[in-house]
């Protein structure tokens, strides 16, 4: 807009004086128009929580630390949880379950539970409450110290555990499937940061989406492509770190050449129904993720890792 006034013949028969305060006028509406809407977008702001100085990726047997958050709504999947613990422990991780006790933890929780409750209503009690929980997971986060993070349908493939000494871009916070936020890394004080931000985001995610925490991530995504946000969150998109579902080639033939750089498989609900429909879901029932998780990579280490679909993975990763 500011490009097409300067073109404009009236604009250039002014005196040099009256442009440069036009322009002056013009760029600070500009600020003026862009603070209006961070203000009215923002929820409230919360006071910075300080952490002590302590390793966030190693636990006490010097093994690196994977998080997950469980929090059974209805019947829950205790199987699919004990499976993660698993696969993530065989790849040397030492495995760290969080649940609501260590959300509540969290220094100011009850400004953040009421900053949660009642906002993601779905009409279906167990919908909400499930919604409720993805939201407070992320505080459960800060109170545990922050480092790495992933849902507990997450499964580890070329995942570098040689290099994760150190969290990737300073503990800069990293979503790896763009705004899925199936792995996820950063400092306790980015996680305090960007879980603030969601919140703030539950009021912009558009009218008629649900609530969730994946929208809220969506709508911050968006904000920061647009440039009309900067939320300053490396954002890495699908496919490059994390490979959503079952790639099979055929039914128990898994396709290694697109997962030589992969370093987990997210085999989320949706995906595992999309296998089903295509008939390449490895076992016979849709509900048994845990056994499905399993062999999809006992499939992969026979298949892939012995002819090269295990490659060395690197930490350095930047916008």
């Amino acid at each position: 807009m500011m490009l097409e006034i300067m073109k404009s013949s009236l604009f250039q028969k002014l005196p040099k004086r009256s442009i440069l305060i036009l322009l002056f006028i013009l760029f600070v509406v500009k600020i003026m128009s862009v603070l209006i809407f961070i203000y009215t977008g923002k929820l409230t702001t919360y006071e910075k929580v300080n952490f002590s100085e302590s390793s966030t990726t190693k636990g006490e047997g010097r093994r690196p630390i994977m998080h997950t958050f469980y929090q059974p709504v209805n019947t829950g999947e205790s199987d699919l949880l004990d499976a993660w613990k698993e696969v993530w422990q065989e790849r040397g991780f030492e495995t760290k379950i969080l649940t609501m006790d260590d959300a509540m933890s969290y220094p100011r929780f009850n400004e953040i539970r009421d900053a949660i409750l009642g906002k993601v209503g779905t009409g279906n009690v167990n919908t909400e409450r499930y919604n409720e929980m993805c939201f407070f997971r992320w505080f459960a986060m800060v109170a545990s110290g922050g480092g790495w993070m992933c849902d507990y349908d997450v499964f580890p493939l070329n995942f570098p555990t040689e290099s994760v000494d150190v969290l990737p871009n300073g503990g800069h916070f990293t979503s790896y499937e763009w705004h899925v936020p199936s792995l996820m890394s950063g400092s306790a004080e980015e996680w305090d940061r960007v879980a603030t931000i969601m919140l703030e985001a539950i009021l912009r995610i558009p009218a008629g989406e649900p609530k969730t925490d994946m929208l809220a991530f969506q709508t911050i995504r968006i904000e920061q492509e647009k440039q009309a946000m900067n939320h300053n969150i490396i954002f890495i998109g699908p496919g490059t770190y994390v490979r959503a579902g079952f790639d099979y080639a055929s039914m128990h033939v898994v396709d290694c050449d697109l997962l030589k750089r992969a370093w987990v498989a997210h085999l989320s609900h949706s995906e595992s129904r999309k296998a089903f429909q295509k008939d390449i879901f490895p076992v016979d029932d849709l509900y048994n993720r845990a056994q499905a998780g399993k062999l999809y990579l006992r499939h992969w280490k026979d298949q892939c890792v012995d002819i090269g679909g295990e490659t060395n993975s690197t930490l350095h990763i930047h916008h």
